[in-house]
């Protein structure tokens, strides 16, 4: 058990119509082996059974806050947390994901002994299918530099949720979600955090129960490509911020490609199964209005970190798009 002395941790939990998930995700917070907790639920106004639970909690644990608000999305969440939280370190959770429940304590554990900024554990992914763990195999016990270097080269889960962080790493350098990005949220998020934070820990041991929809995901993605483009400039706009963008070009042009190109092509192959051909020629659209920038990544330094099938396929896109998703479609 974890002596009471320990500082305040605050989870920030944004919530919006999860009421089919919710209870599993809160007992995992309120059962935690670390107790100094201040568990702030933020309804994003939420029409259907979630705000009765909430309820519910704040009246049977006065460690939880309940704080409603009119329908902002997830980053305007998260970020009316951050200003009602008191902790000194600060974690996120979704309402439908839920904690290993000695999660924040192992977390704090490895921060408080390396005196880090930020803590980072793996993650199980949890689909109706199936269920699999997303190792960070690029981090190791501790790492003093390059944070923002991992998550420029897709080296580092984006997802703020399987982090613990320093609050104030957080208020000192006024990192907030933006609110105008609907798509890469987190992603741009860590990115400041990469830009300003010092000494990581990373625990292997996956903590976070993250729960993945049907379908829908992938056909919200693709439906919002120009969503994605808005991540990636509010992503260039920090580098150049901290003054971060020249030494980083190259590794924030592989981030591009990979976001803008690789994973929602990866994605539309998929969409293929679940017969979503109308997304096509919208995507379509997309890509050869940036064919000119897609080239030139193909001589990007980090184009050679491809595996020989992505550059195969890499190339093939960049020919005929319509016949590398057709390839891909039968390969797999």
């Amino acid at each position: 058990m974890v002596p009471e002395r320990n500082p305040l941790i605050s989870v920030i939990i944004p919530v919006y119509n999860v009421a089919k998930y919710f209870a599993r995700c809160i007992e995992s917070v309120v059962r935690q082996t670390y107790h100094n907790l201040e568990i702030i639920i933020v309804d994003d106004g939420s029409t259907d059974q979630t705000s009765a639970i909430a309820r519910k909690w704040q009246n049977e644990d006065i460690r939880v806050v309940y704080f409603w608000k009119q329908n902002g999305g997830v980053s305007s969440a998260r970020n009316t947390g951050l200003t009602l939280s008191h902790g000194q370190y600060i974690a996120f959770l979704d309402g439908d994901d839920w904690l290993e429940l000695n999660a924040l304590e192992l977390l704090w554990d490895k921060m408080d002994e390396f005196d880090a900024d930020l803590a980072i554990c793996d993650i199980i992914l949890e689909q109706s299918y199936s269920t699999r763990i997303i190792r960070e195999n690029h981090l190791t016990e501790v790492c003093t530099s390059g944070i923002l270097e991992k998550l420029l080269l897709s080296e580092m889960n984006p997802s703020v949720s399987a982090k613990l962080y320093k609050a104030s790493i957080i208020y000192k350098n006024n990192v907030i979600f933006p609110e105008n990005v609907s798509i890469g949220e987190d992603l741009t998020f860590n990115i400041t955090i990469g830009c300003c934070s010092g000494k990581a820990v990373y625990i292997d041991q996956p903590m976070l129960h993250y729960l993945r929809h049907s379908a829908s995901a992938l056909h919200n993605q693709l439906c919002k490509i120009r969503d994605i483009e808005i991540a990636i400039a509010e992503i260039e706009k920090i580098l150049y911020q901290w003054q971060l963008y020249e030494i980083n070009k190259d590794k924030f042009q592989y981030l591009k490609f990979m976001h803008l190109y690789w994973y929602p092509f990866i994605s539309t192959k998929i969409s293929f199964r679940f017969n979503n051909y109308r997304i096509l020629p919208n995507y379509y659209t997309v890509f050869c209005e940036r064919l000119d920038e897609y080239m030139k990544f193909l001589n990007n330094p980090y184009y050679s970190r491809l595996n020989i099938f992505k550059k195969a396929v890499a190339r093939l896109f960049a020919t005929s798009w319509w016949l590398s998703t057709f390839f891909l479609n039968i390969l797999r």
